[in-house]
């Protein structure tokens, strides 16, 4: 019969023919290309008229072919906006969300030849593109999991495709991925879990690594708190590979799984650990300092006193501490002589009061782990009212006038100095000086709006030097309580990003990795929503932006009384004169140049760039934030800014994928009882 399917649906298609080739198309469950082609070109085109029983063989029969979906995926494709595409979709639709049991089917008689064409279909997005007009990706990502339940369930041998397949899955999208397979799948049951555990055993080193440090670490970092240290060190420790020495792990956020994978560490990885983060510990970035010293005490913490003995007696273990002594800041050799003292077991004489505070958590591994993971019940830190309203108020109220700075008699001679910084070389000097000399920065911050705005016809001076700039302005603080200074430092970091977008990912780096106050996180969030709105084309009153002419543009013949004269002339005196010239035909290259120059004001130069904006603030809020008692205000301030960014965005033909990104930081918002509104 199989050799006349193509044949018999070709001039006989009624309900009673489709339902036997079908039936007789299911004893084999497999079938050839030959006995698909006809199904996809004479039955799906008629799958809503078709009754019960006989969408069901159709769906059954799919779900054991994936040929199948891939043709119709591409006739969808090929169809594009026609009518006849949808049904095409639906049925690739109803496959992957009413048979569960696809996946496995799939992978149960792919060879290994065939195993990429599976990959790209189903996990690289190429079905996905498909059905994209139909489901967003957080359906498809959900029918996705309904499969993968089922595989883990069903599966009784693995082999190391599963988790290459799974960790492609993963990759579709980051974000959600971790949410829905880490959280919602293999967490969600023991016998999930252990199905998990089973595949990865099976899968190849690097592919074990990459999910590893890609996908658990940001879960667990995520949702780890006192409470569940114990619980992420017990499934850490069933994990059946030995965990990577990962040097990076100072990055971080969460201090409670920092412990648990220390404590999932054997005592020999974490000397190499050591090792392997003292370098880090040398160079002194006054940006992961903090971060890299505390990861030193949790490993020094969790070190036998025979390895810290061994570490000790090594000389390249003691050797960051003259290099860092050197330093001119206090902070720096204050934790370098903590960590000396705690590396030597106290045995090295240093009085000081400074302490590098690490949670005490004794670890226990649980025989009986709860799954999953309970997080809704971690308590939020309640906020003053009245330091939230003041805050609000402070960063979200800036308005300032351009005043001069010769307006201030007291400081002339200071003005004239600051007037005569020309290069932005000499400013980012002037900012090294003052934090030397515990000296004011406002003015320099006046003189940084002016001068990058100044240049902003020449951003490649200016990006040279933006890093620089950026790190020194962004670690400010209103030393002297001077009026309006948080207003000049919010307006100097916005200039910069206006004239270089791309280093708002400077940006982002200082606010996730940098020792900061809440102010200065605040101030940096508000400048990336205001250089956001002014490269999309608003102008907002409290943004600074002064014009000035280079010294060409007024050299001695170029005066005003000049220019009024050459105007006058070009003018006709008398109305009357048009009259008597009969018709005057315009131009319209007149109307061009007029509205040419009269939209230049409301370009969208930010769409370049609004996934370098977006995309890094929803992700970190994702992977989880926690600023201890101000918390909620700055997650608060968070929220606004992504709402603010995200309506710059727009049109951007990415933005429906940044709507769904903003949906989940929302719903997660909910969750730990942020107000939304």
């Amino acid at each position: 019969m199989k050799q006349c399917v193509s044949s018999v649906l070709d001039y006989k298609c009624d309900q009673a023919t489709i339902s036997d080739v079908l039936g007789q198309l299911l004893v084999n469950k497999v079938c050839s290309s030959d006995e698909v082609l006809p199904i996809i070109k004479n039955v799906i085109p008629i799958y809503p008229s078709l009754n019960r029983e006989s969408k069901s063989q159709l769906l059954r029969l799919c779900s054991y072919n994936y040929n199948f979906i891939t043709q119709m995926s591409e006739y969808a494709k090929e169809l594009g906006e026609k009518a006849e595409s949808a049904i095409y979709q639906d049925v690739v639709i109803d496959v992957l969300k009413l048979e569960k049991g696809s996946l496995f089917n799939y992978v149960s008689v792919v060879s290994r030849s065939e195993a990429p064409f599976l990959k790209s279909g189903l996990f690289g997005s190429k079905i996905f593109n498909a059905l994209s007009s139909r489901i967003s990706i957080v359906d498809y990502l959900g029918y996705m999991q309904t499969q993968w339940e089922y595989l883990f369930l069903h599966t009784h041998q693995y082999e190391r495709l599963h988790l290459e397949l799974f960790l492609t899955c993963l990759q579709l999208n980051v974000p959600l991925g971790i949410d829905i397979f880490i959280e919602s799948v293999i967490l969600h049951s023991h016998a999930l879990w252990n199905a998990f555990l089973e595949m990865f055993s099976k899968g190849s080193s690097i592919h074990q690594r990459r999910l590893f440090i890609h996908h658990l670490v940001p879960y667990f970092n995520k949702i780890i708190d006192a409470r569940s240290c114990s619980v992420a060190f017990t499934l850490l420790s069933q994990i059946p590979f030995t965990l990577p020495v990962y040097s990076q792990c100072f990055n971080w956020s969460n201090v409670y799984f920092k412990i648990a994978y220390l404590g999932a560490l054997s005592d020999t990885q974490r000397v190499q650990l050591f090792k392997e983060i003292l370098p880090y510990f040398e160079q002194i970035d006054s940006y992961s300092d903090d971060m890299v010293a505390e990861m030193l005490v949790l490993l020094l913490n969790h070190l036998s006193e025979d390895s810290r003995d061994e570490l000790y007696r090594d000389p390249l273990s003691l050797s960051f501490v003259t290099k860092r002594l050197h330093s001119e800041e206090r902070l720096v050799r204050e934790r370098t002589m903590f960590v000396a003292k705690l590396l030597t077991n106290n045995k090295l004489e240093y009085d000081s009061d400074f302490t590098i505070d690490v949670p005490n958590i004794k670890l226990e591994k649980q025989a009986n782990v709860t799954l999953p993971i309970s997080i809704d019940n971690i308590p939020t830190e309640k906020v003053n009212s009245t330091a939230q309203r003041d805050l609000i108020k402070q960063v979200k109220t800036i308005s300032l006038q351009d005043s001069d700075d010769e307006d201030d008699e007291d400081d002339e001679d200071d003005d004239q100095y600051f007037r005569d910084i020309l290069f932005l070389k000499d400013l980012v000097i002037e900012f090294d000086k003052a934090e030397k000399d515990d000296t004011s920065e406002l003015k320099l911050l006046k003189n940084t709006v002016k001068l990058v705005r100044q240049k902003k016809d020449f951003p490649t001076e200016v990006a040279f030097y933006s890093t620089q700039l950026l790190k020194s302005i962004t670690t400010l603080a209103n030393k002297f309580d001077e009026p309006a200074f948080e207003e000049w430092k919010t307006n100097a970091l916005v200039s910069i990003i206006v004239v270089c977008p791309d280093k708002i990912t400077v940006l982002y780096e200082i606010l996730f990795s940098a020792e900061l106050s809440l102010q200065q996180r605040m101030v940096i969030l508000t400048a990336a929503s205001l250089a956001a709105r002014e490269l999309r084309g608003f102008n907002d009153d409290f943004v600074l932006k002064p014009v000035y002419d280079f010294p060409t543009k007024r050299l001695p013949w170029d005066t005003e009384s000049r220019s009024e004269k050459l105007n006058e002339q070009g003018k006709i005196q008398d109305v009357s004169d048009i009259k008597n010239l009969g018709t005057v035909w315009r131009s319209k290259r007149l109307d061009i140049e007029k509205s040419r120059l009269n939209s230049t004001q409301n370009i969208n130069k930010f769409r370049k760039y609004a996934t370098k904006f977006f995309y890094p603030l929803a992700h970190a809020w994702l992977n989880g934030i926690d600023l201890g008692s101000f918390d909620k205000l700055f997650k608060m301030h968070y929220l606004s800014v992504l709402r603010m960014i995200i309506t710059c965005a727009n049109p951007h033909f990415e933005f429906e994928t940044m709507q769904t990104l903003m949906e989940e930081v929302l719903k997660d918002a909910i969750k730990q009882q942020i107000p939304i509104s």
